[in-house]
């Protein structure tokens, strides 16, 4: 494979323009109304646009406000939905000063607030339900978690309902938490994170067959062609980059997952940098080799992508996790490895036909901001920004940036990830023959250039929002 190993989306460094545009204006990033997905690819569900939000709590944007508008508050069957994302030094604490809706009319604890409600949970363990005149009074979320999501839903008469709460920051454990009320499905019949004996092969060439028995191939529709990577971490979800689902692939029928695919067909540049689809060759040739190689091929039913995901600048890069962790854990100085079928070089014309494999080291935060932090201010400089009030907000995007991404490769030219690997997985031994995936395949400048490593989104920075999406969705996890 020549020094490089297949990679991710190769970006010349990201505008963030479009949110913190000159005049200062704030804009929220408000969902779709009643639609599959937003101008980002996000999925949205059912939530009402004029009352749903995405926010990041932090210690310069201490406070969020949910407040539906009156009208919002007399409509009956309505459903609000906020994702509220702490940081390392800012835990989110709701507390509900104004709350009147229906009262409870369930009569047992699975009834409650059965019709209308404010329903608080972390994604995780904690849970509670609010109806009547009792709402949320300093509510955090449980154990060492961060981040709270919130819905409120109407019942179905035309009634006068108050609802005025306040988010704001605090000190983590240092307000009550959500009760632990529900856990999530663990089957003893599974493990996770194992694989087959196979010695590591430092500067990246083929991976052994059965080496990454969790890795997915997203693949076009009826090929073996594969355009981005991904992982297996529950029984019906693939964690991927949420940039893999652009162009074409908005449209989860243009694209399927193939587990098991060692060997795959080669895929265009064009195609692994997400500038069009594949064409489909004979499916019944596709589905022999699919047998010959004891792979299995699924459809996709919906995706998930980061309600804070932003197109510009891969921020929040990720679709849908494995093993628990916590935000404190950075990895620093561990030796990890990246697999994937991508390109072998910024210049190679096809995707590699076999799945490689390179072991990197994951550098500090520190060198992950040194190696990009220049290239970032060319572009959040005073002449770009003209006020104090964005020219602070673009501070705090930079540092909590490279908080939620890591880099991992070589301070040296010729050993990466590069085009065709996104969203695929970035392990480390947690223990003896014990892996975890610390990270996903984001982005980077070129593949392989000298100081540029390559930028993976941070696993346990979204950790939550993935338990939360797939817990929703009926997941079962493997125990270790």
């Amino acid at each position: 494979m020549g020094q490089v190993i297949t990679g991710r989306t190769v970006n010349r460094l990201p505008i963030w323009g479009h949110r913190y545009p000159g005049n200062c204006n704030k804009r929220k990033q408000l969902e779709g109304p009643n639609k599959d997905q937003d101008s980002n690819g996000r999925y949205v569900g059912d939530f009402n646009s004029e009352c749903s939000e995405s926010s990041t709590i932090t210690k310069s944007k201490t406070t969020m406000h949910i407040e539906p508008e009156d009208d919002i508050m007399k409509t009956p069957n309505t459903k609000c939905h906020w994702n509220i994302i702490g940081t390392d030094d800012c835990s989110p604490v709701l507390s509900c000063k104004k709350f009147k809706l229906a009262r409870d009319t369930g009569t047992t604890k699975e009834d409650k607030c059965k019709d209308e409600y404010l329903e608080v949970t972390d994604g995780v363990g904690g849970y509670d339900k609010f109806c009547g005149d009792t709402g949320p009074s300093e509510v955090s979320a449980t154990k060492r978690l961060r981040d709270l999501y919130v819905t409120y839903k109407s019942g179905e008469k035309e009634n006068k309902r108050q609802l005025k709460c306040t988010v704001t920051c605090a000190a983590q454990g240092s307000a009550p938490e959500l009760p632990s009320t529900f856990s999530a499905s663990v089957s003893d019949t599974c493990n996770c994170g194992r694989k087959p004996n196979a010695d590591r092969i430092v500067g990246g060439e083929d991976a052994k067959r059965g080496e990454f028995p969790w890795i997915a191939g997203l693949v076009t529709a009826k090929t073996r062609k594969p355009f981005c990577g991904g992982t297996v971490i529950n029984d019906r979800f693939i964690l991927t980059a949420a940039h893999c689902f652009k162009g074409p692939y908005m449209k989860k029928d243009n694209l399927q997952i193939v587990l098991g695919g060692h060997f795959m067909d080669l895929t265009s540049s064009k195609v692994a940098s997400g500038q069009g689809g594949d064409e489909a060759t004979a499916f019944d040739a596709v589905q022999a080799e699919d047998a010959k190689q004891n792979s299995i091929r699924f459809s996709v039913e919906k995706y998930f992508i980061h309600p804070l995901y932003v197109r510009q600048t891969n921020d929040f890069d990720v679709a849908c996790f494995p093993d628990a962790a916590t935000y404190h854990n950075k990895h620093e100085g561990k030796s990890a490895t990246v697999a994937g079928w991508g390109l072998n070089s910024s210049n190679a014309s096809v995707t590699m036909g076999t799945l490689q494999k390179l072991d990197v080291k994951v550098f500090t935060f520190h060198e992950c901001k040194g190696f990009f932090e220049d290239r970032f201010t060319q572009f959040f400089g005073p002449k770009v920004v003209p006020c104090n009030a964005a020219r602070k907000r673009n501070t705090d995007f930079i540092r909590f940036f490279f908080q939620r991404m890591m880099c991992a490769g070589f301070k040296e030219a010729g050993k990466d990830s590069c085009k065709g690997d996104s969203g695929g997985p970035l392990i480390a031994e947690k223990r003896t023959q014990l892996w975890e995936l610390i990270g996903a395949v984001s982005w980077g400048e070129s593949c392989a250039a000298k100081n540029s490593p390559g930028v993976y989104l941070r696993i346990n920075e979204v950790e939550q929002w993935v338990r939360y999406m797939a817990n929703n969705e009926d997941a079962t996890w493997c125990s270790e």
